[in-house]
């Protein structure tokens, strides 16, 4: 689906909101001027599944489309459609759009809380779905050298290895 981020009786927000109500499934694009940062992660946290700026080069469109086509087969191919119990993909995209943010320093499972205001449990849990299924990496960080229970440092994998999950980490903002 193609929605214009500005249009007369509502705007792309809305309609991306009142869509997702009625289809998870459906691949949502963004047509905007709009080249606020801010603006496309709201985008993308209420499912948009990416954003186009106008004005629209053919190439690059049509290349975003083809990739939004693999990821749709990746995520048939995978199950994530059909996530573990408790795994809801609104909150696991949340957690993802987190780390991507945080970038390559790594979050502990607070960092990911302060960014995302979810809960202590509900982090770690998705956290450690994204450990589990490879698509994250989770190392362990003691603090100061000093012996006891390490902290653990999440990773958003730039690309993923394993043939179960063949994409990279780009998949998830386009």
């Amino acid at each position: 689906m193609l929605v214009d981020y500005h249009m007369p009786l509502t705007n792309g927000a809305e309609v991306i909101k009142r869509c997702r109500k009625v289809s998870k499934e459906v691949t949502i694009l963004v047509l905007t001027i709009e080249e606020d940062q801010k603006i496309a992660r709201d985008l993308l946290l209420i499912g948009a599944d990416d954003f186009v700026l106008k004005p629209i080069r053919l190439a690059d469109f049509a290349a975003r489309i083809a990739l939004h086509g693999r990821l749709l087969d990746y995520r048939r191919y995978s199950g994530l459609e059909n996530l573990n119990k408790g795994i809801h993909q609104e909150t696991l995209r949340t957690i993802l759009l987190a780390l991507d943010d945080i970038g390559n320093k790594g979050a502990t499972i607070q960092d990911v809380v302060e960014k995302t205001d979810l809960s202590y449990p509900t982090a770690h849990r998705y956290l450690e779905y994204l450990a589990m299924s490879g698509l994250a990496s989770k190392e362990p960080k003691y603090r100061d050298g000093r012996s006891g229970r390490p902290r653990f440092i999440y990773y958003l994998l730039d690309s993923c290895t394993s043939p179960k999950h063949p994409f990279t980490r780009m998949s998830f903002r386009g």
